[in-house]
């Protein structure tokens, strides 16, 4: 589904618009740092109008998604080349993900 063609959430849109502002009362230089985690395995269209809606109640570039994985794989593909609605990412692995130590040589 391209971008212009996800609908968004309108309720999902006011209560990021409103944590977001709560954010900006404290720092007005605020970056809302987002665990990926949150939206894993999200797949179904009110799924993906629900993210976008929170992605736009927040202005550019304020908005990071911290993409973190166990194995390197990332969720950002799972959003087509759009990444996460334009919202600036951190792909990243957990290389000691509960007890787990993934480095080997």
């Amino acid at each position: 589904t391209a971008v212009s063609e996800t609908p968004s959430d309108c309720v999902a849109y006011r209560r990021a618009a409103a944590a977001y502002q709560g954010l900006n009362r404290t720092d007005p230089h605020a970056v809302w740092s987002y665990q990926g985690w949150a939206i894993l395995k999200w797949r179904s269209q009110e799924q993906r109008a629900r993210f976008k809606a929170v992605v736009a109640a927040v202005p550019e570039g304020k908005f990071n998604v911290i993409d973190m994985d166990t194995n390197g794989a990332g969720q950002w593909k799972n959003w087509g080349n759009y990444s996460f609605f334009g919202a600036r990412f951190v792909w990243t692995t957990l290389h000691n993900f509960g007890g787990n130590d993934g480095i080997a040589g």
